[in-house]
């Protein structure tokens, strides 16, 4: 029996098979969790999906815009309705716009700080609600980086987000 047995788990941003969201829903899944894996592409995170299935494992891809609220509020109906909790949230998703600070437009930045900051207030905020609703606790994971810590070049606002 694996230490994630019967466990009920999202991971955003799991759709780049070579990505640390791939790797996590495939590592839940090796030790039994059923996983939902979401991403902005749909294929990606279906192909990820896909190898865990093929592989033994019980996963379900969702596409999924981790800064659309409404679309939280939806992802979260369909893990209650399907499985009536979560016990686990990895708050995986995020990007990074490589520019200089004098080019960077404030477009640049407000992306860059929905999906790094607000989709982890999003998701944690539905998280904790169902986890409340059901009774059963759980874990929050979210992800941080040595970018948050450590200048890197064009990346001030990956940094600030990420810190």
């Amino acid at each position: 029996m694996g230490r994630l047995e019967g466990k009920i788990t999202l991971v955003t941003g799991a759709g780049n098979e070579r990505g640390l969201g791939a790797a996590t829903a495939r590592r839940f899944a090796e030790e039994g969790a059923f996983v939902y894996l979401t991403d902005l592409d749909a294929k990606g995170a279906e192909s990820v999906a896909a190898a865990i299935r093929d592989a033994g494992g019980q996963a379900e891809a969702l596409a999924q815009d981790v800064t659309s609220e409404a679309g939280w509020e939806e992802l979260f109906q369909a893990i209650e309705k399907g499985h009536g909790r979560i016990d686990v949230l990895v708050n995986n998703a995020g990007i990074a716009v490589l520019k200089p600070l004098t080019v960077l437009s404030l477009a640049d930045w407000e992306k860059q700080n929905k999906v790094n900051l607000d989709s982890v207030f999003l998701g944690t905020r539905r998280a904790v609600e169902l986890m409340r609703k059901t009774g059963g606790g759980g874990s929050i994971v979210n992800l941080s980086s040595i970018g948050g810590l450590v200048g890197v070049p064009m990346c001030g606002a990956y940094g600030a987000a990420k810190g």
